[in-house]
């Protein structure tokens, strides 16, 4: 009889046991975590960066914590197709959503030459919002694992600096390409430098009598004048659909012709292809096209280069005007302890222009120029969510034209301009932008431009935009557009409205890939 209680006390302590272990592990969080991109690894540092994940969350307590291989499996058992592909915050959420899962991890760990370098993302599923971010790099030596705890501290919301000394903020894996930035420069520039000589060279209108111009007043003309120059033309289709705006983004390949700063923001190896055509007015007005070409790459950590070929013509080839932009960017990524990365930087454009035919007549006055200019701007991080920039455009150094048909050389800059503007990423999925034109000269108008954007899935993007002159009579830019992005192309295009119908109807495409 005593043994027989003994029995059923122990039977039911061990029963107690167990429900209050299986109640336990109900309460839990349960984790999911991809496997890390590696840069300079394997797939060894892919598992060993897994283990550490999860060696690390299991230690910080409340977790239930499954790998990417546990993912995989529960895909399978739901006969769902597991996306190897996911990497943003709203599809890894889905994956998630669909394992009843509470939360998702994922990033990228870089292997450096005596450091790694980890950057990861906590997910909510419920919500879809990005609970963290961690970016942490260890000193010299520094195990894998320590690195990998340091970041996962770091996403429940401890600082670095309470940690350890020996982890701080990861500002992007180490590069070497200055021999590349050296050599992409003379390139582009020499290019340039040549065609418009020569083209400068080249007479294409003959001398016509009886023309005795007055051009003395332009010599006191204090009036900064319009500037009607190409690189007016807001090319490229994600900028040109948010109202034209993107000085303060400038991240990427379109960014070498709106704002030289943002080139050391860059993630890596990008290159761009864009055309745009703005059609006449009516029968008599000939249409313009353009087309360009960039590059942008990082020379080391902080620095940034990228380099651009810029062509505009009119369809009859009465007129064109050809740019060549190099420029670099030096980022500082700790000036000072409170503050965040700020980043300066500059261009060069070499400018060739051309107008006119072979006719003589006084109906077909003939011209060519040939100039040197450049930009500089700035951009910095003012929150995880916002950053500002500012840019000087067309800063003047020289611009010569030489009027074949009266055989009047001259030299006219274009005004230069000073550009404000911010952008606000509101979640994952949700980026505004805006920018205004602050005068320098008494007879420079105002202007002011905003655009937004909307990604579905990382794959589909749908943007808006408006642009407008501060004055009564202005006209107002109304742009819209759409991006699709399948791995590493970026497909943009764009639609412009002008609502003063000159040149109403702007079309934009272009294509960006990653390296």
């Amino acid at each position: 009889m005593i043994r027989f209680v003994y029995s059923a006390i122990l039977s039911a302590v061990l029963f107690s046991a167990a429900v209050t272990a299986e109640e336990a592990k109900e309460l839990q969080t349960r984790v999911g975590i991809m496997d890390p991109e590696v840069n300079g690894g394997s797939a060894q540092l892919v598992s060993a960066s897994v283990d550490a994940l999860k060696k690390s969350f299991t230690a910080m307590g409340g977790y239930d914590v499954k790998t990417q291989h546990d993912i995989e499996e529960g895909f399978a058992n739901i006969k769902q197709k597991f996306p190897k592909t996911c990497r943003e915050p709203g599809c890894v959420a889905a994956i998630g959503e669909a394992l009843s899962y509470n939360r998702m991890v994922f990033g990228t760990v870089d292997k450096g030459d005596k450091t790694y370098g980890v950057r990861f993302t906590l997910v909510d599923v419920e919500t879809r919002a990005v609970v963290d971010h961690a970016e942490v790099e260890g000193d010299p030596g520094m195990p894998l694992e320590n690195v990998i705890d340091a970041a996962v501290k770091r996403l429940h919301g401890q600082p670095l600096d309470s940690i350890s000394k020996n982890y701080h903020v990861y500002y992007g894996r180490e590069v070497h390409n200055k021999r590349e930035l050296v050599v992409t420069d003379a390139v582009c520039l020499g290019a340039g430098a040549a065609l418009s000589i020569a083209n400068y060279a080249v007479k294409t209108g003959a001398h016509v009598a009886g023309i005795n111009a007055d051009y003395s007043g332009m010599k006191n003309d204090k009036l900064s004048g319009i500037n009607a120059g190409a690189d007016e033309i807001a090319m490229f289709a994600r900028p040109g659909s948010m109202g034209e705006c993107y000085v303060a983004a400038s991240d990427d390949a379109y960014g070498i012709f709106f704002n030289p700063a943002g080139l050391s923001w860059v993630a890596g190896p990008e290159a761009a292809i864009g055309y745009q055509y703005l059609p006449g007015r009516g029968a008599d007005q000939a249409g313009v096209s353009t087309t360009a070409l960039s590059f942008v790459d990082k020379a080391s950590r902080n620095v940034g280069f990228g380099n651009g070929i810029f062509y505009s013509g009119d369809h009859e080839g009465l007129y064109y005007e050809m740019y060549f932009v190099s420029g670099i960017s030096y980022k500082i990524n700790k000036l000072l302890p409170f503050m965040r990365p700020i980043s300066v930087g500059a261009d060069i454009k070499i400018m060739d222009s051309r107008t006119g035919g072979t006719s003589t007549g006084l109906d077909a006055v003939g011209g060519t120029s040939i100039g040197l200019n450049c930009d500089a701007g700035l951009k910095t991080e003012l929150s995880d969510k916002i950053c500002y920039a500012l840019m000087f455009k067309n800063i003047p150094i020289y611009q010569r034209w030489e009027n074949q048909s009266t055989g009047y050389s001259y030299v006219e800059n274009q005004p230069t301009e000073l550009i404000m503007g911010g952008t606000f990423q509101v979640n994952y999925a949700t980026f505004l932008i805006c920018e205004g034109y602050i005068p320098l000269y008494s007879d420079q108008p105002w202007k002011f431009a905003g655009g937004a954007e909307r990604v579905f899935g990382s794959v589909f993007a749908i943007r808006a935009g408006a642009k407008r002159e501060v004055r009564t009579d202005a006209s107002w830019k109304l742009t819209a557009g759409v991006g699709l992005t399948v791995s590493r192309i970026t497909f943009d295009a764009s639609y412009q409205y002008n609502t003063l119908q000159s040149m109403a109807h702007v079309l934009n495409c272009t294509f960006r890939c990653r390296f």
